[in-house]
């Protein structure tokens, strides 16, 4: 039952719009904590409905006992006052169900906050990795690494600048205090959600060990050649980022629910997973050339229709959102108001739009260089919109709703 059948319609207002990252607000609609609404609402109901009907038959059996009080009434007292005798019978019983449900409510509360601080912390640490993957451009200079002395007479300086940063890696770091101190907190969300968040921290892991393997084989003084154990290597780190950004994006898809922050965390994964995935399926592919179709070729290949679809998706998006909002802040800038009584400012709908459209802003920008890397896999093809991504006005205004 959603919340706005009994809160006032000012309130989910104030709370959708203005407050939207407020607790309360997100406990009535996230997908989190679906399972504490339902029982939250439910022993809500089935209480008043146990109250209502122990109330009717109390009030039916007092008449019952005073009936010939009440036959010859000339008035409504003496049913007003047979009411609250039955009322006062009842309270023994109505007293503690509506404690029972004040107390499950609580109960809800609590377990729905500390379910979406988890949520939140989890979102936050695989944001962050990603986003400085994307600062960082990993994929790219794995690639340049890869392909140094590959193509040509190598450049001895530059072959030796870009293989020091793989000579040596401190396996000391903590890269993830959130999983390593909150694992245990994953089992009160849902299995799809745990699944993609244990994966990403999985391979995430993987690749780091992979990479510190690397730093154990020596490179080719000379030119390599792509079946070389410091080439192998590096695929395999390449293929175990891939993986990881791969689950990063699923992850982000289920724990984020604001949609501007959800599009711009997407497209920064999309940047170096699309880039790890053009140099898997180059390697790969050439290597089913001259051999029996490698597995790994073969799952690669599955993706690919796919990315047309999640790229597609999260591009319109963002150029949606922006240009929605913007429109929206333009026609409503004058709404903006100073109340007298109040040292905090009230927003209008102009500045909430506003708002609204620099966080899609963020991630339209960004989306300009998932562009180029999606020109990389699909060449000289534009990203289509989907026929199934609903109008602008619908999906944009969404974001508002949850943080």
């Amino acid at each position: 039952m959603p919340m706005i059948a009994v809160v006032p319609g000012w309130l989910v207002r104030r709370s959708g719009e203005k407050r939207a990252a407020e607790t309360l607000n997100r406990l009535g609609k996230s997908q989190h904590v679906a399972d504490l609404r339902l029982i939250t609402w439910a022993t809500v109901y089935v209480s008043g409905l146990g109250s209502l009907l122990a109330i009717i038959f109390s009030y039916w059996h007092t008449i019952s006992d005073n009936w010939k009080v009440v036959a010859g009434a000339k008035n409504l007292w003496p049913w007003i006052r047979l009411f609250g005798d039955s009322l006062f019978a009842v309270s023994s019983l109505i007293g503690p169900v509506i404690a029972l449900a004040c107390g499950v409510t609580a109960w809800a509360y609590q377990s729905g906050s500390a379910r979406i601080g988890i949520v939140d912390l989890f979102a936050c640490e695989i944001g962050t990795i990603c986003r400085v993957f994307a600062i960082t451009d990993v994929a790219r200079r794995y690639v340049e690494a890869f392909n140094v002395d590959l193509h040509g007479p190598p450049d001895p300086q530059m072959v030796e600048r870009i293989r020091h940063a793989f000579s040596h890696f401190d396996a000391t770091e903590d890269y993830t205090p959130v999983f390593d101190h909150n694992a245990a907190d994953l089992r009160v969300l849902e299995v799809r959600v745990v699944t993609n968040v244990t994966a990403f921290y999985t391979y995430f892991k993987a690749m780091r060990d992979t990479l510190r393997i690397m730093t154990r084989i020596d490179a080719p003084l000379t030119g390599g050649s792509p079946d070389d154990p410091w080439h192998e290597a590096l695929k395999s780190v390449v293929y175990m980022m891939f993986l990881t950004l791969e689950s990063a994006r699923k992850a982000i898809r289920d724990l984020i629910e604001f949609d501007p922050n959800q599009v711009e965390s997407i497209i920064n994964v999309l940047i170096n997973e699309l880039t790890a995935y053009h140099f898997l399926m180059i390697q790969f592919g050439l290597q089913s050339e001259a051999a029996d179709q490698d597995f790994r070729y073969a799952r690669l290949r599955l993706r690919l229709q796919s990315y047309r679809e999640i790229v597609g998706d999260v591009y319109w998006r963002a150029m949606d959102g922006k240009q929605y909002f913007y429109e929206r802040s333009k026609s409503r800038n004058g709404s903006l108001q100073l109340l007298s009584d109040n040292p905090e400012r009230s927003y209008g709908p102009g500045d909430f739009d506003l708002d609204m459209a620099r966080q899609w802003a963020k991630a339209a920008e960004t989306a300009h260089e998932l562009e180029k890397r999606y020109q990389l896999v699909f060449p000289r093809e534009s990203i289509q919109r989907p026929t199934d991504l609903p109008a602008p006005g619908k999906e944009a205004a969404r974001g508002s709703l949850i943080l």
